[in-house]
């Protein structure tokens, strides 16, 4: 991991002298990711209104790596306080892929039947056969762990590390969920076996990802691709239904008379909306209405076996956002 600062006459201003300095305190920000920062000077932005005021610009997207975690300890998220900001993210939508590409019985059940508002506890209640009210946050954490595990091909040392046991009690949390949820096993061998024949697997859209290393001699490379057929076919198909929905609220906000929202940020299955105070509501109800309609894709057979749910939050910054229906006073 390296830093490289492209800043000329670096202590002319003390900004640039605070920059540079924190940037040599803190050489690593980012694993696995190189940043170069240029110190820009002031700007004003007239379609906004917004000043810009001696601003770092970062040379790639890193805001799904501030996302999932701190930074040294710095806090990441009081930023893009200019306008309310407005988040909206699918909810538990691989899990709701992964259902619905596998067909377990067990899975669209815990989906189908009623609303549920914490679905990794109700799974924890189903996989363990213990009452929900028994089901303690580690528990649920566990359970969550296990599940994307099999979603990103994490194998059984990785578990194990996630969830500070040993290999083979991770191997016995795996085997027995998988025990309880057959479908999905089933699902993963189908994936794999049907990349070793076409040399590609596709999402539910039919964008396909080829894995040529699927007949890799080396058993290492070999096993890589199996985890990439799987986990592409569920975040795969996961990344199209977030992809259209950016392209349906553009198109919907584009031809409104009254809206005026921004896309600030995709992360991931998040969004991350720049929208004036007054619209909120409205932007809000349209939102949910396109991401939860996606069910139904654009072709019959296409349509999902799951709902889908949407989450919304709101805020002055994205580090400061509340569930939409405190963020309104409701």
């Amino acid at each position: 991991m390296g830093v490289t600062v492209d800043v000329h006459q670096v202590y002319k201003y003390p900004f640039e002298q605070v920059v540079a300095s924190f940037l040599r305190k803190y050489p690593n920000p980012m694993d696995k990711n190189v940043i170069s920062v240029k110190i820009v000077e002031e700007k004003i932005v007239e379609s906004t209104g917004i000043i810009y005021r001696k601003r770092i610009a970062i040379c790639q997207n890193v805001i799904p790596e501030i996302l999932r975690k701190n930074i040294q300890g710095i806090s990441k998220h009081p930023i893009q306080i200019a306008k309310p900001q407005n988040f909206k993210d699918f909810s538990q939508i691989e899990l709701r892929i992964l259902a619905h590409l596998s067909g377990d019985p067990e899975l669209l059940k815990l989906f189908q039947e009623s609303e549920r508002n914490d679905v990794f506890s109700t799974l924890t209640s189903q996989w363990k056969d213990i009452p929900m009210e028994h089901v303690t946050h580690a528990d649920r954490e566990q359970t969550k762990k296990v599940v994307y595990s099999v979603v990103y091909g994490a194998g059984k040392e990785r578990l194990a590390a996630c969830l500070g046991v040993t290999v083979k009690e991770a191997t016995q949390f795996l085997e027995s969920f998988l025990q309880k949820y057959k479908k999905i096993k089933d699902f993963a061998q189908a994936a794999i076996a049907q990349c070793y024949r076409t040399g590609y697997v596709a999402s539910i859209m039919g964008r396909r990802r080829p894995l040529p290393r699927i007949r890799a001699q080396d058993q290492q490379l070999r096993a890589q691709a199996e985890r990439q057929a799987v986990n592409f076919m569920v975040q795969g198909s996961a990344a199209d239904l977030c992809k259209m929905a950016m392209i349906r609220i553009f198109s919907a906000v584009a031809t409104s008379p009254t809206l005026t929202a921004r896309l600030v940020a995709q992360i991931h299955d998040e969004l991350l909306f720049e929208v004036e105070d007054t619209q909120v509501p409205e932007f809000a109800a349209l939102v949910r209405e396109i991401m939860e309609s996606l069910q139904q894709i654009q072709d019959p057979e296409l349509q999902l076996q799951v709902p889908l749910k949407v989450s919304l939050s709101a805020g002055r910054s994205w580090g400061h956002l509340v569930p939409l229906p405190e963020a309104l006073g409701s």
